[in-house]
């Protein structure tokens, strides 16, 4: 029945109707969210090919929508590897990780980190499309949900020793430890982990125990 719903929710795409299709990747995030759906009737790789051809940056409500159920679908490991195969999906969630809305900002942000849990992530990713730049700047928002996934994504590529000369190269580390004194637990616990990490670096530890970082 699952497969059967998806299938029909995807040929919206075909439609003219902008509303409809909005409602139609509103279905199928509540299917993503519901743990309960049966991964094998999902129809992953038709999901994701449907939800990467469906972004549209100028109607937020249907990337709010869209971003959503990515997220959510990001948490099963069967899906990952379909999402990191599909550059325009990888491609959009990049770009929406730059939108100013704040729900849609901090999904994406999510996304990533979800998916940056496979460990197949770093190699299948370019790095130099999710620059350290735009990372380290999310941390400096104004809101803390976005600095929470913000702080996540840069904890999950951490794994990836490529990922951690970048960040110590742009000077992300002070980012790092300035977020360890954050006012929020998730933040916290996602900077430790990122420094945790780079104390494996020995170009982190100058700075380290510096009067700069935590010595």
């Amino acid at each position: 029945h699952v497969h059967h719903t998806i299938s029909h929710l995807i040929n919206y795409n075909a439609t003219e109707l902008p509303h409809v299709k909005t409602y139609s990747i509103g279905a199928i995030r509540r299917l993503c969210e519901n743990t309960c759906t049966d991964i094998e009737h999902l129809m992953v790789k038709e999901t994701t090919q449907f939800l990467a051809a469906s972004c549209d940056f100028d109607n937020i409500e249907r990337c709010r929508q869209l971003i959503s159920g990515i997220c959510h679908l990001a948490l099963r490991n069967e899906a990952r590897s379909e999402i990191l195969q599909n550059k325009m999906m990888m491609g959009s969630l990049i770009d929406l990780t730059k939108l100013v809305d704040v729900e849609v900002c901090r999904f994406a942000l999510g996304s990533i980190a979800n998916i940056a849990e496979d460990s197949g992530f770093c190699c299948a990713t370019s790095l130099g499309q999710l620059t350290v730049t735009s990372l380290l700047h999310a941390l400096d928002s104004e809101n803390t949900s976005i600095v929470r996934e913000a702080s996540r994504v840069i904890a999950n590529l951490l794994s990836s020793a490529e990922f951690q000369a970048a960040i110590l190269k742009e000077g992300g580390l002070s980012s790092i430890i300035r977020i360890s004194l954050f006012h929020d637990y998730e933040c916290v616990c996602n900077a430790a982990l990122s420094l945790r990490k780079l104390a494996a670096h020995k170009a982190s530890h100058g700075i380290l125990f510096s009067q700069d970082g935590v010595g």
